[in-house]
């Protein structure tokens, strides 16, 4: 591992390649400051014993190489080992003549493989910075959302074009992209040119011009795992398959799906009629209270709220089924007797229950005024 400009940075040799691979500083800073507080039980000088071989330092357990940039041709080189009884004995080059003696605690400490280092996130992503987001998929549902004042709004598909998003559900995908981490690194050289990749991921921030992006294609006899490459990191990956399949979100996903808005102090009147009768509740100082009487009615505010949280479960229909049957006409007026909006509530038995709008919504307003 070297440090570089853009941070630490692991060279890697591979059987046919050499490879910079991302590395966590953090972790780099940690180790060499293990190394630095290394504390032995003793030292051993004359060499008692004879020279460093005589403790397998001549072949040790592994080495490690530090070079500085004030003398980068003069390298720490420190030895380690251990023996048959499980002491752990150690040599640098800046003091050739000692041999020093650890517990064994210390080869597990140092002794560490070069994944331990390596940065496996997909992206690098500042989430409150982002102002775009793109899912591509040749053979599904492909979509394009952009950041504005009000909230994120749909580019693509064109249908959809210019209609809001939902918020919390792209801040959700975009925290879920922050998270995402490789499930390994392929440390060989993986050709994927002429390949269309089965899921396509893009991101912008406000600051770069060139979107954050990974890709990721299917395995020839391996279809639990997809080969995985990114913008971030330097070499390709793979992840499973059950998490690529958490990636892909089709545009009804992240659809803006709020039946209506709603500034629910400004309800003077609520009027509801089910089954050839009309309920009306007014709101009062100490409350909601039936039209014309001293009845209260508790519960209505919740019941005005819900409707802030109605949401579509499927795509909008152009225009009535000739099998629906009106269930609930409900009419929202403020304290000068303007129409602040009005919904209707139909049944349909060819539509699947929960199809369209939760029954149990309109029960619950129901309820409250019988």
């Amino acid at each position: 591992m070297r440090l570089t400009d853009g941070g630490w940075k692991a060279q890697v040799p591979g059987t046919s390649w050499n490879i910079n691979a991302r590395v966590i500083s953090e972790n780099v800073v940690e180790y060499l400051s293990r190394i630095e507080t290394l504390s032995p039980y003793r030292s051993i000088g004359g060499f008692d014993k004879g020279g460093p071989e005589e403790y397998g330092l001549d072949v040790p357990d592994f080495k490690i190489v530090i070079r500085f940039d004030a003398k980068p041709d003069e390298p720490v080189v420190i030895k380690l080992t251990s023996d048959s009884a499980g002491t752990a004995f150690g040599w640098n080059s800046d003091s050739p003549g000692l041999v020093y003696e650890f517990g064994s605690a210390v080869l597990t400490g140092l002794d560490q493989p070069v994944t331990n280092f390596l940065d496996t996130r997909v992206f690098d992503i500042d989430q409150d910075a982002i102002c775009k987001v793109q899912l591509v998929q040749p053979f599904g549902s492909s979509w394009l959302v952009e950041k504005r004042k009000e909230g994120y709004f749909f580019t693509l598909p064109g249908y959809l074009k210019d209609k809001p998003a939902s918020d919390s559900e792209l801040k959700l995908y975009i925290h879920s992209l922050a998270l995402l981490k490789a499930g390994s690194l392929l440390l060989e050289p993986v050709s994927t040119d002429k390949r269309v990749p089965s899921l396509t991921l893009r991101v912008w921030d406000d600051l770069k011009g060139e979107p954050a992006t990974v890709d990721f294609y299917t395995v020839k006899d391996k279809p639990d795992v997809y080969l995985g490459k990114s913008t971030w990191l330097t070499v390709p990956f793979i992840l499973d398959a059950q998490s690529v399949g958490q990636l892909v979100k089709s545009a009804f996903d992240v659809q803006g799906r709020s039946v209506l808005k709603l500034d629910i102090g400004r309800v003077a009147r609520f009027i509801v009629n089910h089954g050839g009768t009309e309920y009306v509740v007014e709101r009062k100082d100490a409350g909601w209270r039936v039209f014309g009487t001293k009845k209260d009615i508790p519960g209505i505010d919740m019941s005005l709220w819900r409707f802030t949280e109605l949401q579509f479960e499927a795509l909008p229909l152009n225009s009535l089924p000739a099998s629906a049957v009106q269930l609930m006409y409900c009419k929202l007026v403020d304290s000068d007797g303007e129409k602040l909006t009005e919904l209707t509530f139909y049944a349909d038995p060819k539509i699947a229950s929960g199809a369209v709008l939760d029954e149990k919504w309109w029960a619950d307003v129901l309820s409250r005024f019988k």
